[in-house]
């Protein structure tokens, strides 16, 4: 799959990238409105 990240800019992305960044997303990931992937996980989740 190719996605154009910018104007002149093409990404070429194999399955195992898109199942990896949907896996993301369905957990503790998210877009920022920039198209930047960002993962977090809230303090509660983080501490033992």
């Amino acid at each position: 799959m190719i996605f154009t990240a910018r104007k002149n800019l093409k990404l070429e992305v194999s399955d195992r990238q898109i199942e990896i960044i949907v896996g993301c997303l369905l957990g503790d990931a998210y877009l920022t409105k920039l198209g930047k992937i960002q993962i977090e996980q809230s303090i509660k989740q983080g501490t033992i």
